[in-house]
């Protein structure tokens, strides 16, 4: 477009969602109410999957409670990984899945996210008791970098064993994935 400030700071999306909104739900929504983040095509974005294995059932009721955890997992997200990025979004996709796309800062290093998700987990683990792993693409450059990401982050999940835990990220070598699972940031193994 000639002007693709709408398109860039997430204006149209925006606009286009209240539109679907209204049509689906027949509710009014002001562009005031939407969080807009915006996507800027030279910063660099990775997504991470997490995973969540299990949650107490005598603590959260798989039809009831799921939302509340979620809102819960979610802003304990923001609080321990806003540090380590300059923007977080937060994706609430399903009651086991939720993705986390994050902008990264010029400080950013995997070994301070992979600290902060395996903080994370010990996190949910303890207050909300629930176990959880995150899946991790490497950063790439704007919209398609997220979605570059995505597909790493994908890649790591489908491909992981069935004991991993922790964190787990994507390691772009020769065209294949190769897993490095660290429960702890010194007990780096291949897996």
């Amino acid at each position: 477009e000639e002007d693709p400030s709408l398109d860039v700071n997430g204006w149209d999306a925006a606009h286009k969602a209240l539109i679907l909104a209204m049509l689906a739900y027949g509710t009014t929504i002001s562009p005031d109410d939407l969080e807009k983040i915006p996507v800027h095509k030279t910063s660099d974005y990775l997504t991470i999957l997490m995973e969540i294995h299990n949650a107490n059932p005598e603590i959260w009721d798989e039809k009831g409670d799921f939302s509340l955890l979620h809102t819960i997992l979610e802003n304990i997200c923001r609080e321990i990984l806003q540090p380590v990025c300059k923007e977080l979004i937060y994706i609430d996709y399903s009651q086991m899945r939720q993705y986390i796309i994050m902008e990264k800062s010029s400080d950013f290093s995997f070994t301070d996210l992979e600290q902060s998700c395996l903080r994370l987990a010990g996190i949910y683990d303890n207050i909300a008791q629930i176990s959880t792993f995150f899946c991790c693409g490497t950063p790439h450059e704007g919209v398609e970098g997220i979605r570059y990401s995505y597909e790493e982050a994908l890649s790591v999940f489908h491909n992981r064993t069935a004991s991993s835990s922790g964190f787990l990220y994507f390691t772009p070598q020769s065209h294949s994935c190769l897993l490095y699972t660290s429960p702890s940031p010194r007990d780096r193994s291949l897996s």
